[in-house]
């Protein structure tokens, strides 16, 4: 293993123990803090090291902001900018943290920290040796330890990432349930007890099997004047059931949940494909096709309608949405051929407009993509 070259006594001088000495203290998590204590006491036990460097105990200062904050990067991180600022004003002589790691898990920060200790020559050191950043041998130790502490994050997000995914083929990682399940002591799902509930939900499912249309349902819905379930989510009654008035985007949600066809999904979002809007400009999140879902466990949960009926009710919807490259639903009105006109041009579906003429409106057909 690569040692510095010169001892540690050999690097600390007058000039140094004149200045202070800044004890970094860092862990990712608040769970870590609580549980992780072993961890805590190492971290400020490097007090006892400064003092056995040879600083006085009114010269060695602990900056502990940063307990639960993420070392992924030093911006949003109070500890840090105060750090910079006690160095940036020259009177630090020595920087302690546990390790590289503890201070920062980007080589970005980490790099940045040594250039500004070389400037006013403060010396990095950690529990098992000191460091000149303006020594060469020492500057590509640093570099090599924050090279490392950075990949072992890598190492540490793919770890979770793939336990994650393992976990969730098995349909083992639990996910938000909609209305109308439960999740017991033992972890197993189960319907909704409440057999209203069951019912509302049951005839919202069969009554767009046969009007065919989302908007129509609710429609119907309020004619009959009946409301949908809703969960209550955080608070003091997370979980509870209560009824709403309908709207077309909770029924549009409960149609396209496949957990009511008995089924655990898991990646229906392409997260590391993002795409940009064509209008805004903003990215978002490309939805997979149903066909490419990557986790799909039929009987999985208790049903409420089948597979087969669910993947029809997704071909419904996708044939009723209105875009400018297919029909989508019928519509009312005079504008007969309303989703059969296409532009000579661009090939893709009309738009409607309707101007008045002699007192009596009448519609007319228009690209607005060409």
């Amino acid at each position: 293993m690569m040692t510095p070259r010169t001892s540690q006594q050999s690097k600390i001088t007058p000039t140094h123990l004149q200045r202070h000495a800044l004890i970094s203290i860092r862990q990712s998590s608040t769970q870590q803090v609580r549980s992780h204590q072993e961890s805590t006491e190492r971290q400020y036990a490097l007090a006892q090291r400064a003092a056995a460097l040879g600083w006085t105990p009114e010269t060695i200062d602990t900056i502990d902001e940063d307990q639960g904050g993420s070392g992924a990067s030093a911006v949003p991180r109070a500890g840090c900018k105060k750090l910079l600022a006690e160095l940036s004003a020259g009177q630090v002589g020595l920087v302690l943290a546990l390790e590289a790691s503890r201070w920062a898990r980007s080589s970005a920060d980490w790099h940045r920290l040594v250039e500004i200790c070389s400037i006013p020559r403060t010396l990095l050191a950690d529990d098992g040796a000191v460091y000149d950043p303006r020594e060469p041998h020492d500057s590509l130790f640093l570099g090599v330890k924050g090279t490392i502490s950075e990949a072992e994050l890598f190492t540490l997000r793919c770890r979770l990432h793939e336990g994650r995914w393992n976990k969730a083929r098995r349909g083992a990682l639990m996910r938000s349930l909609p209305v109308g399940y439960i999740s017991t002591v033992d972890g197993q799902v189960q319907k909704e007890p409440d057999r209203q509930v069951q019912a509302r939900i049951v005839y919202i499912l069969r009554l767009f099997t046969r009007l065919r249309v989302a908007r129509q349902v609710l429609v119907q819905l309020r004619t009959e004047e009946l409301q949908l379930p809703a969960q209550v989510w955080g608070g003091p009654q997370h979980g509870r059931v209560v009824w709403k008035a309908p709207t077309l985007a909770a029924l549009v949600r409960m149609l396209h949940h496949p957990t009511y066809a008995g089924v655990y999904v898991y990646g229906q979002y392409a997260y590391d494909a993002f795409v940009r809007s064509a209008t805004t400009g903003k990215a978002k999140t490309p939805l997979r096709p149903l066909d490419e879902w990557p986790v799909c466990l039929q009987a999985a949960f208790p049903a409420y309608i089948t597979w087969e009926q669910f993947l029809e009710h997704q071909r419904i919807l996708r044939a009723n949405w209105y875009r400018a490259d297919q029909r989508g639903a019928p519509r009312k009105g005079a504008a007969l051929l309303q989703g059969l006109v296409f532009c000579g041009r661009c090939g893709r579906t009309m738009g409607i407009q309707h101007y008045a003429t002699r007192g009596k409106r009448a519609p007319a057909y228009a690209c607005y993509q060409a």
